[in-house]
């Protein structure tokens, strides 16, 4: 079951929390805010730390969500927790290569596949 709340749609699978975010969302500093905010919290609330970020039908994204993005990564990492991106419109995916954070983030084509590349991965 899908659950919205603030910017950010959530649903768990599997051990692994999955966000999308909301259509039409304006990315003011406000908004950057509070998605950092609702991401540090998923990711808090989940005991394993797995979080796949779905970025379907997201056609911008702002150098300050990507900062978020970078900062919760390395929480992840510092936690042995685990952050897949997935679904990214090719201009943006685009955008990411040329700033080389396909080195960073694992990102996959689309939500099954991102979701069995998870450590003990149980699809279903």
């Amino acid at each position: 079951m899908n659950r919205t709340r603030g910017y950010l749609t959530h649903r768990q699978q599997g051990g692994v929390t999955i966000l999308s975010f909301l259509p039409a969302t304006v990315l003011d500093e406000t908004t950057v805010e509070a998605i950092g905010g609702e991401l540090a919290e998923h990711f808090e609330s989940n005991p394993r730390k797995r979080l796949l970020i779905n970025l379907k039908g997201v056609e911008h994204l702002p150098s300050s969500v990507i900062g978020k993005l970078i900062a919760l990564q390395k929480r992840a990492g510092a936690v042995h927790g685990e952050l897949k991106l997935c679904a990214i419109e090719p201009h943006v995916l685009e955008i990411l290569k040329s700033m080389r954070l396909d080195k960073l983030f694992e990102i996959h084509k689309d939500e099954p596949m991102a979701l069995s590349k998870f450590r003990g991965a149980m699809i279903g």
